[in-house]
């Protein structure tokens, strides 16, 4: 996404034409991570979600998507309350009162990975193995004119998680339940 709006997009003639124009290298923020936070049914959650080009050969882009829940941001070091991961048939697995190792203070610690199963595919799940950080943007950090292109763009079966029409749905998908 660049700040203008303009969608990258992994088809490959469109990828060679642009290639030169650098017109998909990086944002002026560093990061194609997107984040949204509210309060839902008085919990407060940060829903982290990645843009992925090419995921997989069938394939062409694919998000993938965190929502931590926490008992109050306000405080200096919210209780991590659940940890929901998006599988990539968009269903979340959720994870109750994570603790150490996956979690290390405030930080979840999440991987990407290729499943092994019969038709691999990319997924996000947490894990105890150490990592780094990486830069987030949030939605109302978001140009009117890049949200409107997130909240606009068709892609295919897999629709951006927190653009207007998906956000609520997200929520109600990923809310830890007992």
């Amino acid at each position: 996404m660049k700040i203008a709006g303009f969608l990258c997009r992994s088809l490959w003639p469109e990828f060679l034409r642009f290639k030169s124009a650098n017109y998909c290298k990086g944002n002026q923020h560093g990061s194609q991570i997107y984040g949204r936070a509210t309060w839902y049914n008085e919990i407060y959650v940060i829903v982290y979600t990645w843009y992925f080009l090419n995921e997989w050969a069938t394939s062409r882009q694919g998000w993938q998507t965190c929502a931590l829940w926490v008992d109050n941001p306000d405080n200096v070091s919210p209780n991590i309350l659940a940890v929901s991961v998006s599988s990539p048939n968009r269903r979340f697995t959720k994870h109750l009162y994570p603790k150490p190792p996956t979690v290390d203070g405030t930080n979840v610690k999440l991987r990407y990975f290729l499943n092994d199963w019969a038709m691999p595919l990319f997924e996000v799940e947490i894990t105890d193995l150490k990592g780094g950080f990486q830069d987030l943007i949030m939605w109302q950090q978001l140009t009117e004119e890049a949200r409107c292109a997130l909240n606009q763009t068709s892609y295919g079966n897999r629709q951006m998680p927190i653009n207007e029409n998906n956000f609520w749905t997200t929520l109600e998908e990923a809310y830890p339940s007992e």
